[in-house]
Order: structure tokens, then sequence, then C-alpha cells
């Protein structure tokens, strides 16, 4: 993990479960991004402080029922505002979220695929990216991972088209 601020002050492990949306080919491999705030971060529409964890990292466990746990480990115990977003999704944010404990776990998503540019909406650049990458390969565009932009790709677009983050959950 990147830590800003320090060391942490106790070794608390954090498991994520995140529901990813759609049929990802290989949850094994999900690259992601987890932020931790303050508590108080968050103020309904964006965060107003800066960050003091950022974990930028790839889960180690899938489960068989597609869910991804993410261990986090050397959180210090607080209230935290949390932001995850992977490489083409919609951020989702859990405001107020009690680490405590040796070990502790929460639960987001689905998480919202379809956002190419990562603007944090789901448009027609979006779509742009993926009409120009079809049956090729971008990792923007590839929202089900499967090495292809196809058509799996286009329906998750469409199912979230115009849909914007951050999400909160």
């Amino acid at each position: 993990p990147s830590l800003i601020g320090g060391p942490c002050s106790t070794d608390t492990t954090v498991t994520v479960n995140i529901n990813p949306e759609g049929n990802r080919a290989d949850l094994s491999n999900y690259p992601a991004t987890a932020i931790f705030y303050a508590d108080g971060s968050w103020d309904g529409s964006q965060f107003t402080t800066a960050p003091l964890y950022t974990f930028n990292d790839t889960p180690v466990f899938t489960t068989a029922t597609g869910q991804v746990n993410w261990v986090i480990g050397d959180v210090s115990e607080a209230i935290y505002d949390i932001s995850i977003r992977d490489e083409h999704s919609l951020e989702s944010v859990r405001d107020g979220e009690d680490i405590s404990g040796t070990a502790d776990s929460f639960t987001i998503g689905p998480i919202t695929e379809g956002d190419a540019d990562l603007d944090n909406s789901v448009g027609g650049t979006d779509f742009t990216i993926l009409r120009n990458n079809w049956l090729g390969f971008i990792n923007g565009a590839d929202f089900d991972d499967d090495g292809t932009v196809g058509g799996t790709d286009f329906t998750l677009l469409r199912n979230n088209w115009l849909n914007s983050g951050p999400l909160v959950q």
C-alpha cells in the first residue's frame, strides 16, 4: 500500500468484498484503487480533504460466487470515508465505515462498469472508445476483461448509459 501521513499504529486487516458487475473473465486479476479519507471528508458529492491511505493493488482472492475479497493490511483503527474504483468503473463511496479490531470487513458494489475515459460518467466518449476498438483490445473499453472489446462490453456500457459517480453505498 501507499501510505500518506506516516506509519499505521495498528495492523488491522480490512477485507473489502467487491461485487463486480457483469461476467468478468478473470476476477483474479481485478486491479482496483481504494482511498481512505478521514471521517467527515465526504460532503455528499465530493471528498474535501486529502487522502490518508491509497491502496493500488490487485485483490488476492476471488470467491466462487464472483465476489472479490480484497485483503488490505495495516490500516489504523478509525472511522473512514472510502472511495473504490477499478480501471473502467464509476467511483463507489462508503461514508463513515468503522474499521476496528484486528480484522474488519465491508461490502461494496456492484461496481458499475462502462467508464472507458475515467471521467466518472458513462456516456458518448465511452461509447466512442468502445466503438473505435470493437473486436480489438483496449484496456479501458474491455469492461469484462476477456481480452477483446465486444458484445458483453457493449451491454455493460448500455446498462449504465448516462450513469455517473460517485455512487454512495
